[in-house]
């Protein structure tokens, strides 16, 4: 667990070096959940992030499950075994 909570540090201040307003933070029972608050984002920015190798190698390798990314009203759920993402608004 501590590699994943590493992992969610870098890729925060990645993002905040890229000039992102973002929180990255474990969630889930197993801490194997990243979440992603980012007030701004846009559906282009997710699909950037889920075809990227962070997302389709290195965060499955590190023993995430799922991704869930968050601009506070609507959640994009995005589980990395299937590929697949779920949309759902608050």
């Amino acid at each position: 667990m501590e590699t994943r909570s590493a992992f969610a540090t870098a890729f925060e201040n990645q993002l905040r070096h890229r000039g992102v307003d973002a929180y990255v933070q474990l969630d889930g029972d197993e801490r194997d959940v990243l979440r992603v608050e980012w007030q701004s984002i846009s559906r282009h920015d997710i699909y950037g992030f889920v075809n990227s190798g962070l997302m389709r190698n290195t965060a499955p390798a590190m023993g995430f499950k799922t991704v869930v990314f968050t601009n506070g009203e609507q959640r994009w759920e995005y589980d990395l075994a299937r590929e697949s993402m779920v949309f759902s608004a608050r």
